[in-house]
This record gives C-alpha cells, structure tokens and sequence, in this order.
C-alpha cells in the first residue's frame, strides 16, 4: 500500500513510522525496513525503536540522500507486533530530496595544531629545518640552502632561479621531501609539503595531499574487523566531525575541503586480509566528462614507522573522479591505478570490494 508522495524532503531526514500495535524487537531491520534509490540499491541506513515501543526511527545514510534524486522507502510484512502477527500488507512511500543542497559536508575549521601557509610546511607543534638540493638530487652531498621554519611552520628564502628539492626534518618526525621553483625577481607562495609524526612499527599510515584543484580530494580507505566485516573510513567518521567507529583499528584525522590537503589515515591494528585505498573527487562528483583528478597532483605516501615504504602518483591523462590506488595484504603492496566515475561516496568501498560491481 503506498503512501502519498512527499518532497522538498531534507538530505538529512530522519524517518519516523507509528504503527498501531508494539513492534517485536527482533523484526526491527534493514530486511524488512529498506530505502532504494531511482536504480534499486538499497541506502545504507538505520533502524532502531524509538522510547515509544510502537515507533520505528530511520536515519539518513552517513552521507545523506543526495540531492534532487528519488527514493522509496519500504516497510514489509516481516514487522511483527509483540504476540508475532505481521503487518496485514507492505507499504511503500516515495521521497524527493530539495534540490538545493549539497549533501553531508561542511567546510570545517581544522584543528588549531595544524595550520597551512601559502609558503610553508603543515606540521604539528614544532619548528623544522628545511635544507635545499638540486632538483631530484636527494643523494646530493651537502645542500645549496637551508632555512628553519617558524613555529606556525612558515618559512621564506631567497634562491636563486631554479627547481629545487626541499627536505623538512624535525625531532619527532619523518622527513618530508616536496619540489619547490624558485624565479628570480618574484615571490612565490602555495609551495607547501607535508611531514608526519613517527609511528610505532606496528602501525600504518597514509598521506594524501593534492595540488590547488580540485579543491575537494577524499580519503577512502576499506579494510577487515574482527567480526569478518569491513570498515569504510572517510570523512563523516573524521575526528573532525564523528570519529571513528573502530579507533583501535583504524582513524582519519580531518576531512580537508580547502585544497593541498594532507589527509592523514593510521591503521592501528593490521588484520589479515585485504585493505584498499582509494581517493575521490568530491569537487566533481556529479560530472561524468572530468579529469581533474588526474591533473590534481594527488599524491599518497605510506609509512610504517619512520619509514616511507611507498609512494603514489595519480596517473595522468585520464578521466574520472575516482582512483582506487592501492592494496595491502600483510606487508604487501599492490598498486591498482584504477581510475573510474563514481558519483557516490558511500559506494566506493563497494567498487572497491566487489570489483566495480554493486553487490
């Protein structure tokens, strides 16, 4: 029995169902309680009893509906009330979210400890040295410059006109190496790096950071729990914004939506089986004709330790607004460079896990 049509519904909209009899606890799932968007995929959304033992609340996906787009929304007959009588006959309802508004993120403030200059470094609490080689000449005997940054991480220096590699070194930290140009008779800024806090050895973490567009790159990262499940850490579980569902196993510390990022994820405990990251296009994620993402400059780096053990560059000259960039198994990496359209955030740890098919 469907229900009259209702729209201009929010992204964020919380269902309520008011049945006339107790509902059994048990029967109160996404089994008998669904949402399908416009191509039959179930929404991944949640379903509880409210205090009233006769209500039902069904809340949003992580990443809210999307906007403009029609969904149903299903209640079967596998509802039973408390002496287990089903519901008389399914009902159905059909939603239309407004379409003005963007769907489950905000631009956010980052954390006080981390700040970004137009010509600096992105680091914790500290001030680095930052000494300057040739261009790709990390091996290089001696250096041509050095500087040390101020404790906001800002630095300048005179050089002369050239492609340099800088390197920044700080107690506590994993040396960080990023390019710098350099052209006689201007100033120039947006030249940062990034640099990462030591981990114990036994912990996983990686980097992304991107160039000035798009100006919204996510981290995306699947992997195995304990119960034989998968998480899926992106941004709504940031610690700037939920947390983590799973912080022994695994966290992101924010969701950077300004540009150059970095994106920072840590496995904590490494268990067997296979984790994938990936990173999408949030800025164009509607688009299906883009290649932004690959002329971003992505780049992720993976440390273990105090050691960079692998690095990942966006392939070029291909469009999509998804890069599924690597796999780990134990201590093995696997690069995958898949590159797709993907609209959707929350079905990227599908792609990911069912090979580019919904399942």
């Amino acid at each position: 029995m469907p229900f009259e049509p209702r729209t201009s519904i929010s992204a964020d909209k919380d269902w309520k169902i008011n049945f006339n009899f107790p509902v059994m606890p048990s029967s109160i799932n996404t089994q008998n309680i669904y949402v399908t968007d416009i191509y039959n995929y179930r929404e991944d959304i949640q379903v509880m009893p409210d205090t009233d033992a006769k209500t039902v609340i069904i809340k949003a996906p992580a990443y809210g509906y999307l906007p403009g787009q029609t969904y149903n929304l299903y209640v079967s007959s596998g509802i039973r009330s408390f002496d287990n009588k089903p519901l008389k006959q399914p009902v159905s309802m059909q939603f239309t979210i407004v379409g003005d508004v963007d769907v489950g993120k905000v631009d956010e403030l980052k954390p006080e400890e981390v700040v970004t200059n137009d010509a600096g470094i992105k680091y914790l609490d500290n001030q680095l040295l930052i000494t300057f080689k040739d261009f790709c000449e990390l091996n290089q005997v001696g250096s041509i410059a050095e500087t040390v940054s101020g404790t906001d991480g800002f630095f300048e220096i005179e050089l002369p006109g050239g492609n340099y590699t800088a390197i920044a070194t700080g107690e506590g930290y994993v040396d960080g190496c990023f390019y710098v140009l350099s052209l006689e008779g201007e100033t120039l800024g947006n030249q940062d790096g990034s640099i990462t806090p030591n981990i114990p050895s036994g912990q996983t973490r990686i980097v992304l950071t991107w160039g000035k567009n798009p100006e919204d790159l996510d981290s995306h990262l699947t992997g195995p729990l304990p119960d034989e499940t998968r998480f899926h850490m992106s941004y709504p579980y940031s610690d700037m914004r939920y947390g983590s569902p799973w912080p022994d196993y695994v966290r992101l510390d924010l969701d950077d939506v300004t540009s150059y990022g970095p994106e920072t994820t840590t496995i904590y405990q490494q268990l067997n089986g296979v984790y994938r990251f990936s990173v999408h296009d949030y800025t164009n994620r509607y688009l299906t004709n883009s290649n932004a993402l690959a002329t971003s400059d992505a780049e992720v780096k993976v440390y273990r330790g105090n050691s960079l053990i692998a690095t990942y560059n966006v392939p070029p000259n291909q469009g999509g607004t998804c890069w599924t960039v690597f796999e780990m198994n134990g201590d093995q990496f696997t690069p995958i460079n898949r590159i797709y359209y993907e609209m959707r955030p929350d079905y990227i740890s599908y792609k990911d896990d069912h090979g580019g098919a919904l399942s």
